[in-house]
Order: structure tokens, then C-alpha cells, then sequence
């Protein structure tokens, strides 16, 4: 039932990444898609049928890799065989976030120069499913084996180092 909502929040986030200085607005599609991709990944790992948690675990990661692995290693190839691709090793191990995050500490270094003036905008999109990836990696190992008991705590502290780092980075 939330298919067209994420549909709808797709395409602002597809047409914010191409006009980044001009609808800014649209930011917010995408914290709106990824609250929205942590619910359904939440309600997937509850209603997965395994006896063990490592079952639970192999059977979400391999359907989270049959659904977005082919496109995005087939978008990622033909941009590094267009050499259209900065950091082609980040894209391939999802970990471009961590990377543009440790050039972002040093912004007057000129690798983050480089980068800043070459962005593309088709990186924004793969930027964008780096994170998603990284969150489907980690999210689902703490879902099965953080004891319940600590599980609001862990929320609490995910939700203050996102406040406290979107305000220290902000300036």
C-alpha cells in the first residue's frame, strides 16, 4: 500500500539531486524515503519466517541483493567504463557516505576541492543508495541481536548522534 507514496518520494528525491541549488525543498523526500525504507525493513525482519536469527539474516540479505544489487553494479560498471565515476572502490563497497564524510572534515584539502567542483549528479543517486545499503547491512544485525532490553536506548542514542552531527557539520 505505500508503494505510490515511495514512488512519489522517489521521483523528488531523482529530480532534487538533479537540481540540488534550485528545489531544496525537496531535501526532505529524502529523510521522508528513508523513514519510510526503515519501517518496511523493520516489518520485512519481523514477519521473516526462519528458526534461527542467522536464517532470518540470510534469507533478507539475499533478497535485499537479488532486488538491488544488478542495477546499481550495472549503473556503477557503465559509469566507471564512461569514467564518469569519482571513487569508483567506494561505490563498489558501498561505503561512499564514510568517504565524502572523512573528505568533508578537512574541506580545505584539495581532494575535497576536487571533488566538491567535480560532483556529479548521478553520484547524488548513488550516494543516496550507498546509504540506504549500508543501513539494509547493519540495521538487520541489530534488529536480531541487540537484546530488546537495550533496543530503545540504542534508538535514543542513534537519533542524538544524528542531531548532534547534522548540527556540528552544519557549520
Amino acid at each position: 500500500q505505500l508503494d505510490g507514496l515511495r514512488a512519489l518520494l522517489f521521483a523528488c528525491i531523482f529530480v532534487a539531486h538533479h537540481l540540488v541549488d534550485r528545489v531544496e525543498f525537496l531535501s526532505y523526500s529524502l529523510s521522508a524515503f528513508f523513514v519510510m525504507s526503515g519501517f518496511l525493513i523493520t516489518r520485512v525482519l519481523w514477519l521473516c519466517q526462519a528458526d534461527s536469527a542467522a536464517g532470518r539474516l540470510r534469507t533478507f540479505y539475499l533478497r535485499r541483493a537479488i532486488r538491488i544489487l544488478p542495477a546499481y553494479l550495472l549503473v556503477v560498471s557503465l559509469l566507471m567504463i564512461f569514467d564518469l565515476l569519482q571513487h569508483p572502490e567506494s561505490y563498489l563497497l558501498f561505503y561512499l557516505n564514510i568517504k565524502l564524510f572523512l573528505l568533508s572534515l578537512h574541506q580545505e584539502s584539495q581532494e575535497f576541492i576536487r571533488w566538491w567542483y567535480e560532483w556529479n549528479t548521478q553520484d547524488l543517486h548513488l550516494w543516496s543508495v550507498s546509504v540506504e545499503e549500508q543501513f539494509y547491512l547493519v540495521f538487520p544485525l541489530v534488529f536480531f541481536y541487540l537484546p530488546t532490553r537495550h533496543m530503545s536506548k540504542a534508538f535514543v542514542a542513534a537519533v542524538g548522534v544524528s542531531v548532534l552531527s547534522r548540527i556540528y557539520f552544519r557549520h
